[in-house]
């Protein structure tokens, strides 16, 4: 319950981010934007809840999880709770910054988020096909293969909308983030 109502958070936060800063472009820039500046504070908690949301769900599977894919999935379910939590906890450089002369704190910022972003999908893929595999949970296999791909399906749908002409850093990964969130 607690996992599922910090990730509410972090959508919440992100949605009043969003509306409270209307000179941040959502279609044009990206969400660590939204941490610098005025009411940074905002989307620095939206990404601490995210973290917390990681977290909770580990610490919610990690008795369900016995065998060897479970486990590796769930420490990669740590590992982006952890990665989350620095994406949070050190604010990006404005996006107009060139990556060669990101400061050490944006530098952090950017390989958390983009290790985060690249392992969420694999941790929800070996955890669920874990869980489908036991008793307890055998009636929803269906469900938790569908759901387990569905952070698969956010950063593919992210990967094909980045190599077109749509603009990385604005709708693209929050619509990843639903799929995470899902």
């Amino acid at each position: 319950g607690l996992a599922v109502a910090t990730s509410v958070a972090f959508q919440m936060l992100m949605i009043a981010a969003i509306l409270l800063r209307p000179e941040i472009d959502p279609a044009r820039n990206p969400i660590s934007e939204y941490a610098i500046g005025r009411l940074g504070w905002l989307a620095v908690l939206g990404f601490l809840a995210s973290a917390a949301a990681y977290a909770c769900l580990a610490v919610a599977l990690r008795h369900r999880l016995r065998d060897r894919l479970g486990r590796i999935g769930l420490f990669m379910l740590c590992y982006c709770a952890l990665a989350t939590a620095v994406v949070g906890l050190c604010v990006a450089d404005p996006v107009t910054t060139p990556m060669s002369e990101l400061s050490a704190i944006g530098r952090v910022h950017v390989v958390a988020g983009i290790s985060a972003f690249v392992v969420l999908p694999v941790a929800a893929v070996a955890i669920n096909m874990s869980l489908s595999r036991t008793i307890a949970w055998a009636g929803s296999r269906k469900l938790l293969i569908a759901t387990g791909l569905l952070p698969t399906i956010g950063f593919m749908t992210l990967v094909a909308l980045v190599a077109t002409v749509t603009p990385a850093e604005g709708w693209p990964p929050r619509l990843m983030f639903l799929t995470y969130a899902a």
